[in-house]
């Protein structure tokens, strides 16, 4: 396969245009089908995904187009690049044969069509961008660096934009980078609206195949990366922007982010300029993706700086086994599972344990928490672990000890429902009708009641 995404599309967009067999839909026009070839199908391609993705209204998605607009789009076309004189009727074959056969546009009924992948629509409005860029000169740098400005914050244009990167100079995508990184004013900014320009200018990044020319560009991107991790607040929205929108695009780009260097300098520095929110989640995946340093994330492990130390160990326990999945590391997160002064860490570590390493190491582990760990809800979550890996007796047999003489309720409750969702029969009915009664945790009860309606009605 290709190394980049944009020669993938266009290879798989030329062998979808090969089989439009605008020949036999263009039988009754002499000569026009031989002039038909991949360059002009490509052509009108263009043409149509830029039209669907600039005329899209609020009561319309992006990837659809009526039938009376694609005819004639495919007649203009016809008409004044090919100079055919029965161009009206050549587009109405052409419209017509799609509703007798999908190709790389496909009739949805009602007279309404599509690109049978949303990817197709992007890619060709991408490389019509391009053409008027490169090519035709109708578009130029600030008339490209407007159109990115204008769709920056619009999902519809977020893989469009990313696309055109992959397909123009560096030095264009230098300018657009810094454009795009410096286009909020983060002493002027909230700090709970999400910023999507950023990771689109680390998307842009990510598609390019040489960064010797965009130095300055990603030292811009990430000044402004780390400055917006000090002004992060807490909110769900914040949430989701810093750790699945920016998270996804630094893993992206990674060790190639160009001009990096500055977060090398400031790893632990900035530990105690970032506020209580998702900023300090991020931190650690943002060096662990870019820097890819073991020994750096290892020392967020186990570090106490910053407002709450404990979220830098919690991002850090997950980077450092999604990067390295080795027995050293595996070592550091147990000791982070019995260890770490956050209940939340020491269960994420032992999640961590089971999705890498399933063995009797692990279990052991599972099985020394459920009884020791000082709070109940990291027995709970190596009950759970248990219970969804090694459905056995042995397992059975603590769920069933801990149903009755854990100390905490939400422990009790889990072995209970456990025990329902993996063994359901006499005995286990048995003891649910017990707890139901006898158990003195209202949680622990109520937990017996549903699971006996749940799975005895």
């Amino acid at each position: 396969l290709p190394d980049d995404r944009v020669d993938l599309y266009q290879q798989c967009s030329c062998l979808l245009l090969h089989q439009w067999d605008t020949e036999r839909a263009l039988g009754d026009f002499p000569g026009l089908s031989e002039e038909i070839g991949l360059r002009e199908k490509t052509t009108i391609l263009r043409t149509v995904a830029y039209a669907m993705q600039t005329q899209q209204t609020e009561n319309t998605r992006a990837n659809y187009i009526d039938g009376e607009t694609l005819e004639g789009l495919i007649e203009e076309y016809l008409r004044d690049e090919l100079h055919f004189q029965k161009a009206r009727k050549a587009s109405r074959a052409l419209v017509d044969q799609l509703r007798q056969r999908n190709f790389i546009l496909c009739y949805l009924g009602g007279d309404s069509y599509a690109f049978v992948h949303r990817t197709f629509l992007e890619y060709f409005c991408a490389t019509e961008v391009v053409h008027q860029f490169n090519v035709s000169k109708t578009l130029d740098i600030e008339g490209l660096i407007g159109l990115f400005d204008e769709h920056c914050r619009d999902d519809d244009w977020r893989e469009v934009l990313r696309l055109i990167c992959g397909q123009i100079d560096e030095k264009f995508v230098g300018r657009i980078v810094e454009h795009l990184a410096t286009r909020t004013d983060l002493d002027k900014w909230d700090g709970e609206t999400p910023l999507p320009e950023l990771p689109l200018a680390i998307g842009c990044l990510s598609e390019q195949r040489n960064f010797s020319r965009l130095d300055t560009a990603g030292q811009s991107l990430m000044r402004q990366t780390i400055a917006m991790t000090s002004r992060v607040r807490e909110n769900d929205e914040l949430k989701r922007f810093m750790l699945d929108d920016m998270a996804a695009v630094c893993r992206d780009l990674g060790k190639h982010w160009p001009g990096a260097d500055e977060l090398n300098s400031v790893v632990f520095s900035q530990l105690d300029h970032i506020p209580s929110g998702y900023g300090e989640e991020f931190w650690p995946l943002l060096v662990a993706y870019v820097l890819e340093d073991r020994n750096i994330v290892s020392e967020l492990l186990v570090t106490n700086r910053g407002v709450n130390s404990w979220s830098y160990r919690f991002t850090a326990i997950q980077a450092l086994v999604e990067k390295w999945p080795t027995e050293d590391t595996r070592q550091l997160i147990t000791e982070r599972a019995v260890q770490d002064e956050s209940e939340l860490n020491r269960e994420a570590a032992l999640q961590e344990l089971v999705k890498y390493w399933q063995d009797d190491n692990t279990r052991k582990l599972l099985e020394q928490r459920a009884v020791q760990d000082e709070y109940g809800y990291s027995h709970s979550t190596a009950l759970q672990e248990l219970a969804k890996y090694w459905q056995d007796e042995k397992t059975r047999e603590l769920l069933e000890q801990l149903a009755v003489q854990d100390e905490n309720d939400a422990p009790r409750s889990t072995a209970l429902q456990e025990l329902a969702k993996y063994w359901q029969d006499e005995k286990t009915r048995e003891l649910l009708e017990q707890r139901a009664v006898q158990d003195e945790g209202r949680y622990s009860r109520s937990t017996a009641l549903q699971e006996l309606a749940k799975y005895w009605q």
